[in-house]
C-alpha cells in the first residue's frame, strides 16, 4: 500500500474498495471512521506511516541509538567463490579465533575487511559444504525461517566438528561430539576405526580408548584400506595390541581364524601402554578440578 493511502475495507466481503477518502499530511496517514452502524463500510488506516527521510531530518545518523541486541553488526566471507554475509556476533561469542580476529586494529584509509562484497575475509583453507554446516548449526534457531537447518547426516556433523575445532568454537564442538555419539543404532553410526581417526585428529580423549579396544577384541584383522585410514604408526601399533595373546594352562597353539574367546579379553592396559595413554586417575592428579 503507498505511504499516506488508507483503505476503505467492505466489513461482510473484505474487499478493497475503490474510494479514498485519506490524505495525507506532513508525510502521515489521516482519516476518520465512519460507524458501522450507519455505513457498512469502514476506513482503516494502518498505522501511521512518515516519508520523511534521515537526510530530512535535523538529526544524522549517528545521533540516533543503536539498539543494543537488535542492530546487527554483519561480515562477509568469501569461501571457493561464494559470498556468505552472517551476523557478526555469534562467531566473537563463541569462537576465540573470530573474537580475536576481529579485534585486529584495521588501517584508518582502508576499507575494513569482511564490511562488504567488495572486500570479504577470505577463507580460503575451508570447503564451502564445511562453512555451510557451521554456519546452520550456529545461526539456527527453534523458530523463524532457519529452523529447518538442522543437520541430519554424520558427514555434516563431522564438518561441524572439524571448523570448531579449528576456529574454537567450544560449544559447537561439544554439540558435535555429542551428536555423533548418541546415533549409535543409526545409519549414521561411526565405526571404531573413524571413530579413532577422528578422535586422533580432533583431539576427542574420550574415543581414543574405547575404540581402539573394539579393534583389539574383534575376530577380524586390520584390512589394507583400514591401516591406509589410520595411518602406519596407529594400524603397527594396534597390530602389535592384538598380537598380546598368550596360552594358558595345556592348551594348544594352533594356526587358524582368531578364537572368539578373545572378544572378552581386556586389552587396556597393553593399549594404554602402547598409546601412552593415561589413565584417568592420573589425569585427575596432574590437571586436578577446582
Amino acid at each position: 500500500m503507498p505511504i499516506g493511502q488508507c483503505l476503505m475495507l467492505n466489513e461482510v466481503t473484505g474487499q478493497h474498495l475503490p474510494e479514498i477518502t485519506a490524505h495525507t499530511l506532513r508525510g502521515s496517514c489521516r482519516t476518520s471512521i465512519r460507524s458501522p452502524i450507519s455505513d457498512p463500510y469502514r476506513y482503516a488506516c494502518i498505522g501511521t506511516l512518515t516519508t520523511n527521510s534521515i537526510a530530512e531530518s535535523t538529526m544524522s545518523p549517528s545521533n540516533y541509538a543503536k539498539h543494543p541486541e537488535l542492530y546487527i553488526d554483519t561480515v562477509v566471507f568469501l569461501v571457493e567463490n561464494t559470498l556468505f554475509r552472517v551476523p557478526r556476533k555469534p562467531l566473537e561469542e563463541e569462537s576465540t579465533v573470530f573474537r580475536d580476529m576481529f579485534l585486529l586494529p584495521q588501517p584508518d584509509d582502508d576499507v575494513v575487511e569482511g564490511q562488504d562484497d567488495t572486500r570479504p575475509v577470505i577463507l580460503s583453507s575451508v570447503s564451502k559444504s564445511d562453512f555451510e554446516c557451521l554456519l546452520k548449526v550456529l545461526l539456527c534457531r527453534q523458530h523463524g525461517q532457519n529452523k529447518g537447518l538442522a543437520l541430519s547426516l554424520a558427514d555434516e556433523w563431522i564438518s561441524v566438528l572439524k571448523l570448531s575445532t579449528m576456529w574454537e568454537f567450544e560449544s559447537l564442538r561439544r554439540v558435535a561430539v555429542r551428536w555423533l555419539e548418541a546415533n549409535v543404532a543409526s545409519p549414521c553410526r561411526l565405526d571404531p576405526i573413524e571413530k579413532v581417526v577422528f578422535a586422533t585428529r580432533y583431539d576427542i580423549k574420550e574415543w581414543l580408548l574405547p575404540s581402539l579396544l573394539a579393534i583389539a577384541r574383534r575376530p577380524d584383522p586390520i584390512s589394507v584400506e583400514e591401516g591406509r585410514r589410520l595411518g602406519i604408526e596407529t594400524a603397527l601399533k594396534l597390530a602389535s595390541v592384538r598380537e598380546k595373546l598368550r596360552l594358558q594352562g595345556h592348551a594348544r597353539l594352533v594356526v587358524g581364524d582368531r578364537d572368539p574367546s578373545a572378544a572378552s579379553l581386556d586389552f587396556t592396559p597393553v593399549i594404554r601402554k602402547v598409546f601412552e595413554i593415561q589413565s584417568p586417575q592420573l589425569d585427575l592428579f596432574l590437571f586436578p578440578v577446582d
